[in-house]
């Protein structure tokens, strides 16, 4: 019998005792044995025990045995029905088969009669009797049919969390069988995502006798993770004492998604909108500023009264701010084009020293008499040789970085080159300027982003310098790195592995780890396709970090490298090494370059063959297994990032 049956038969209000059927084996009943009767039977009949286990006919002409077999030969799920008086008493008897080879009677005491048909026996003569108890019976038969066909989870355990009973939805849950979870604890579920206070409070909820609701992240047979919404009840006998614990769970997965994309959705909206309020303000004050010189210095140059040299002057400044309108426009189209995707790169064989050269003559006259701008410096062996790349976006790009360095150099030098480090080549940048704060690293590359309201009055720019370099510079597959301290000055570099005509070796792509500055606030990105990775690892980082901890998601290898490209280096990032679009670590290798300070964790599952050695050259600087426990979460947070507790 199964073990629902004999919680609810055990405790019911009603007599019951149970039977056995035993066959031979040309299937012909031979006896039936008893195997079960609950307390409220014992203390009624225990005196008549033996009538109701006899395989002959009873006194009075009772045949007990023959109803039996009436019931077990019907093999129907409707109840068969017998009433029995003596002097004494009404008897109703009501059977009903609950399993195979078990048969279930509950017997009655009728006090009130009236002449009906029998379903058992001689319709003309026997009596039956109904009151009340006929009634609950039903509702026996109702709370049987209501647990076993929820829509949701249902689950008895004793005392102890034993499991002794779960309903048809729990094993469409969860995947495991009736036979893998009776006997056991509900703890087989656990995830490791669910804090053990969490379960000590549920514990002392139940076991004082109230009811306990709440939220489980829960793991089913096959290693997937859900949420489950539970409400955990106590069930009492007659004196008041606990006898079970009744479980009631919902999956509530595709609500948690559904509130997810809420969040996605409202977030990207404002951001949205705060990009575009950027837009339209920097623009109309870059674009204006140069149109109100040249307006006002043509007025000023079309006067008659106005000499040659003042008109030539004003002339001049006409068409530096129409070369300055100009470069604008084009910014923003460049800009336009890098974040469509529009923008295709072509390579063609340039000469290093040559292009340098031709660099540094273009930036030359432009420094002023307080900024020396050296000579390139290039390596011995890459002077003489050719490297394929892009030159024309490789030149916009040192024509940024040179410019920017220029400007923030009132007085000082400004030197850049090209050297081999490895297999690859490294452009650089270095100045003597006014230097930046290492808070600000993650924002000079966003859009529109100057250094402070000073530093925009004094120097002047539209904020898309080094955003259009940076973009460039990950389409090539690589990212700026910046390396300042105020008042000493900047050096950017960006490392690319160009094909090369000489046989130069292709790159090595090791490179060290800068030290992460001490902060407050930290961001984390998830490069996986699995939406509930994403939730249940933002689900634990709010409860243990708060908001110290942003959690962003990423569907894909390339959605990861454009939320970086969009929104600046993060502090740690967790990826998925099965991403279809991983590329054989070539999305690891730019992640990495692009989040110089940041980790980079490959989440792998135990059943694959891992090759640490692998993912750490592809990149990686950490391995953590699926699926991922809380308590190691949180120790990857504290060992990769200053977290203060």
């Amino acid at each position: 019998m199964s073990n629902l049956y004999q919680i609810l038969f055990y405790y019911s209000s009603h007599p019951v005792i149970c039977h056995k059927v035993f066959n031979n084996d040309s299937g012909q009943i031979l006896k039936f044995e008893k195997v079960l009767a609950n307390q409220v039977f014992l203390d009624l009949f225990d005196g008549e025990l033996d009538l109701l286990t006899e395989n002959e006919s009873g006194p009075d002409g009772f045949d007990f045995f023959s109803f039996l077999c009436k019931v077990q030969e019907s093999q129907i799920p409707e109840v068969a029905e017998h009433f029995f008086s003596d002097k004494k008493r009404t008897l109703r008897f009501e059977g009903k088969m609950v399993e195979d080879s078990v048969l279930a009677t509950s017997v009655e005491i009728v006090n009130e009669v009236k002449q009906v048909k029998s379903t058992v026996g001689n319709p003309n003569s026997a009596t039956v009797l109904m009151d009340s108890t006929f009634q609950s019976s039903l509702e026996l038969r109702k709370l049987l049919r209501a647990v076993e066909q929820s829509p949701v989870s249902i689950v008895i355990t004793d005392t102890d969390g034993t499991i002794e009973y779960v309903n048809p939805v729990f094993m469409e849950m969860t995947g495991y069988t009736p036979e893998e979870v009776l006997g056991k604890n509900p703890r087989i579920l656990k995830s490791g995502m669910v804090c053990q206070k969490d379960y000590e409070e549920m514990w002392e909820t139940i076991k004082s006798g109230s009811i306990w609701k709440g939220e489980f992240i829960n793991k089913k047979k096959n290693g997937d993770l859900y949420f489950e919404q539970a409400t955990i009840a106590p069930v009492l006998n007659s004196e008041g004492v606990t006898t079970h614990f009744v479980a009631i769970k919902e999956d509530i997965t595709e609500t948690k998604k559904y509130e997810q994309d809420l969040i996605d959705t409202r977030e990207k909206a404002r951001e949205s909108e705060i990009l575009k309020a950027a837009f339209l303000q920097n623009m109309s004050h870059e674009i204006r500023t140069p149109m109100n010189a040249i307006l006002g210095f043509s007025e000023l140059a079309k006067m008659t009264e106005t000499s040659v040299e003042k008109r030539n002057s004003y002339l001049d400044i006409v068409i530096e701010s129409t070369h300055r309108l100009l470069g604008i426009v084009d910014d923003i189209m460049d800009i336009s084009k890098l974040e469509t995707g529009t923008i295709v790169l072509k390579n063609s064989p340039i000469r290093l020293q040559g292009f340098l050269l031709n660099l540094y003559n273009s930036f030359i006259d432009n420094t002023g008499s307080q900024v020396l701008l050296e000579k390139p410096v290039i390596d011995p062996e890459l002077q003489n040789i050719n490297i394929y790349i892009d030159s024309s976006r490789l030149r916009q790009v040192l024509e940024k970085l040179l410019s920017n360095a220029v400007k923030f150099t009132k007085q000082g030098s400004v030197k850049f080159g090209c050297t081999r480090i490895g297999g690859a080549l490294r452009f650089y940048v270095e100045d003597t300027g006014i230097g930046i704060q290492s808070e600000m690293f993650s924002l000079i590359f966003q859009p529109f982003y100057q250094l402070d309201m000073g530093a925009t009055r004094a120097f002047g720019g539209n904020g898309l310098g080094l955003t259009i370099a940076s973009r460039i510079v990950d389409k090539m597959g690589s990212s700026i790195k910046v390396d300042s301290h105020p008042g000493k000055g900047s050096t950017f570099y960006f490392d690319v592995w160009p094909e090369y005509s000489d046989g130069i070796s292709t790159p090595d792509n090791s490179m060290a780890r800068s030290v992460v500055p001490e902060k407050n606030h930290f961001s984390l990105l998830v490069a996986s396709d699995k939406e509930m990775d994403f939730i249940m690892i933002r689900e634990i980082l709010n409860r243990e970090f708060g908001r110290k901890i942003k959690v962003i998601k990423a569907s894909s290898a390339n959605q990861a490298i454009e939320i970086c490209r969009e929104q600046g280096p993060v502090d740690l990032i967790l990826m998925d090494v099965k991403l279809r679009d991983m590329e054989d670590g070539r999305a690891a290798r730019q992640l990495k370059s692009m989040n110089p300070n940041a980790a980079v964790i490959a989440q792998t599952g135990k059943e694959i063959p891992t090759d640490k050695a692998n993912l750490l050259e592809a990149g990686c600087d950490d391995i953590i297994i699926k699926p991922v426990y809380r308590d190691d979460l949180i120790d990857l947070m504290y060992k990769h990032l200053k977290i203060t507790i």
